[in-house]
């Protein structure tokens, strides 16, 4: 009866479920390769907020009498934890096709604001009341092409958020001066009415 006694009482000890931590672990790893830091960073921190309840109710399970123990809570953590996980891994990867996708959009439209700058400049009336304005322009626009291959450099390195960031500011920059050259060759326009720009050919 003893020895029966004993089998029973060891056999009720709940064990902890070592396989779905494990997997759910591994799952989570498997995020962080996809780039979920980066790319899902909420969702991310979300799973490991999942990991450390899990550890905190290993904890508290393992501080109970052995008759009294139970990993429900941690098993069903664990399972919700593996599924989030490849949910998470999922939605970095669209995530980081997304933000390359904007920064190449961001360089193209950065780029074509270069070509409409210049083009403009090119058609600008030089004379000797804005030589030197027309000049500084050129310059400023020349400075601001400058930094184009940055933002691919940015692009090629996967650094897409920074690589967005320095398109849209080169493209604001070039809207400046197409901005400026416009309003100059208006104004050049005034005093000569009988000016047109150059077409280019």
């Amino acid at each position: 009866m003893l020895v029966l006694a004993v089998a029973a009482f060891v056999s009720s000890c709940a064990e902890p479920p070592q396989a779905d931590i494990d997997a759910a672990q591994a799952s989570v790893k498997a995020a962080e390769q996809a780039e979920a830091p980066k790319y899902a960073s909420a969702e991310y921190q979300a799973l490991q907020d999942s990991i450390r309840a899990i550890s905190t109710e290993l904890e508290v399970q393992k501080n109970k009498f052995a008759l009294f123990r139970s990993y429900d809570r941690v098993k069903q953590t664990a399972l919700a934890t593996k599924s989030n996980a490849e949910h998470v891994a999922t939605l970095a990867r669209e995530n980081k096709a997304k933000a390359k996708a904007e920064a190449e959009t961001a360089l193209n439209e950065a780029k074509a604001a270069v070509t409409a700058a210049k083009e403009a400049l090119d058609t600008a009336p030089v004379g000797k009341d804005n030589k030197a304005d027309i000049a500084q322009m050129k310059s400023d626009i020349a400075g601001i092409e400058a930094q184009v291959p940055g933002v691919e450099s940015a692009i090629s390195s996967e650094d897409f958020f920074g690589a967005k960031d320095k398109a849209v500011a080169i493209k604001s920059s070039a809207d400046n001066v197409k901005s400026q050259v416009d309003a100059a060759i208006a104004k050049y326009q005034e005093k000569h009415p009988k000016w047109k720009p150059k077409v280019k050919k």
